[in-house]
């Protein structure tokens, strides 16, 4: 889905700054291992998360 919105750096400036200073936090609902990827996709399929959901990836090197 796109928004027709393009990138703004300033905007995505001023997020991190609020992010930094703890002003605002992200709603995290659920992390899921990368093994579990197909239960993240089914669960945002089903239109009743609030947050988002992550996926963690462990690093090999």
């Amino acid at each position: 889905m796109q928004t027709g919105r393009q990138p703004d750096g300033k905007q995505l400036a001023e997020i991190a700054a609020l992010l930094e200073k703890e002003i605002i936090q992200p709603v995290v609902t659920q992390v899921f291992s990368l093994d579990e990827i197909v239960k993240a996709h089914e669960t945002s399929e089903t239109g009743h998360v609030r947050g988002k959901i992550g996926i963690h990836i462990l690093s090999t090197g």
